[in-house]
């Protein structure tokens, strides 16, 4: 059982657990998990804590050290590009939705190393790549800035200096 207070990842959003109460909706009392978007303050967010379909949504926050191990693995991860749109865009919303941090790090890179490509070339990504990018970049940089206590703007800048500092690294 999550706790009244807790900041977790719902889906692509953090949240925080404002309260765990029971609620009517219809006829049938449920009890709830009553859940505050950090980045977005005018919505909330019921998730019944007996919903297995909606529970596994919920994932824990990342600690500042699984941050710096994952931008540490960035030059290591591989790319997954593939070639078919419509499939290559559910399989990133899936795991964008899915919320494996690792993954979504590999949806970015791959987005960006093509974006890059495309540009070189003079061509732009498709609309659904720029959506899904976003998307991504939205999800993993939020979280970061939470965590890490740096503005989101800042978050680039920071992945960036990581990998600098990697590099550097005598073997």
């Amino acid at each position: 059982m999550l706790e009244k207070g807790a900041t977790i990842v719902y889906g692509s959003q953090i949240c925080i657990i404002t309260d765990i109460k029971d609620i009517t909706f219809g006829k049938t009392a449920r009890r709830y998990y009553i859940l505050s978007p950090v980045w977005d303050d005018k919505n909330v967010i019921y998730v019944p804590t007996d919903n297995d379909a909606l529970l596994v949504k919920i994932k824990r926050i990342l600690s500042a050290e699984e941050i710096y191990a994952l931008v540490k693995n960035i030059p290591l991860k591989e790319t997954i590009w593939i070639e078919d749109d419509k499939e290559r865009k559910q399989k990133y919303r899936e795991i964008i939705d899915a919320s494996d941090r690792e993954e979504i790090i590999k949806v970015i890179k791959t987005l960006f190393e093509r974006k890059k490509e495309l540009e070189a070339v003079g061509r732009k990504l498709h609309a659904s790549d720029v959506a899904i990018l976003d998307k991504a970049e939205k999800v993993i940089y939020e979280e970061f800035a939470l965590v890490l206590d740096i503005k989101k703007e800042d978050v680039v800048p920071f992945i960036v200096e990581q990998i600098e500092v990697q590099k550097k690294k005598p073997e």
